[in-house]
């Protein structure tokens, strides 16, 4: 179980055991605490390599709660397919956003190409790179991210799609060696791999929305519900 203020998200294996932790929470909740489920904001996803998998799970006054094929969970995507497109999609669009706000500076040739080059990797890369070590990334997505990178470095040039020029040039004109965001995404999954082998072990998920890495390791199936609280009417 993990809770975030009044976000609290149960993960379980099976659906047996999802039912147990649900109905042992709505009971202490409703008990000591005098809060009660909030039905119509509680979701329910499982997360497969399959996606034919229905469930109906019921709360103690009979409301069904919806499952859902994807919901946020502090600030990250979470898919019922285990994989991270969405996620990547919307950091892109968010990291585009973040970019064209800024467009000025970046595209500025008062502005030496260094600093620039600093600037986007502290704004733009920390945005584009959020939660990335938890990302399953296929060749779809690579070519996705290299895509982004290379659209921030043609519009700090002003480079138009219609100069044709290919992308080692771009990357010779901004003084860069290879493409970046890849590796550096490389670096921080791997130096958290080590910090949760050293720590606690691949098995134990404490950091819910990193459950396409437990697909990776072999789980097949994971059942995770979102619950949402609200207090009891007096």
């Amino acid at each position: 179980m993990l809770r975030f203020a009044e976000d609290i998200s149960i993960i379980a294996e099976n659906e047996k055991d999802l039912k147990t932790l649900l109905e042992t929470l709505e009971q202490v909740m409703e008990k000591d605490l005098h809060m009660k489920i909030n039905t119509k904001k509680t979701k329910v996803l499982v997360c497969s390599r399959y996606n034919s998998i229905r469930t109906s799970i019921k709360l103690k006054d009979g409301e069904n709660i919806e499952q859902v094929e994807d919901f946020m969970y502090l600030g990250s995507t979470i898919s019922s397919d285990g994989r991270c497109k969405k996620e990547i999609i919307k950091r892109i669009c968010q990291a585009k956003v973040a970019f064209n706000k800024k467009r000025n500076i970046f595209t500025s040739k008062t502005i030496d190409l260094n600093i620039r080059k600093n600037l986007l990797k502290t704004y733009i890369w920390s945005i584009m790179l959020y939660e990335c070590e938890t990302w399953t990334i296929a060749g779809e997505e690579m070519r996705r991210i290299e895509a982004f990178e290379m659209w921030c470095y043609r519009r700090m040039q002003k480079i138009s799609w219609t100069d044709r020029i290919i992308n080692e040039e771009v990357l010779e004109k901004v003084l860069m060696i290879e493409e970046e965001l890849l590796r550096i995404r490389g670096n921080v999954k791997m130096n958290w791999i080590k910090m949760k082998n050293a720590n606690i072990g691949y098995k134990n998920l404490d950091q819910f929305g990193h459950h396409s890495l437990n697909i990776q390791l072999g789980y097949d199936l994971i059942w995770i519900i979102q619950i949402k609280l609200a207090a009891l009417k007096q």
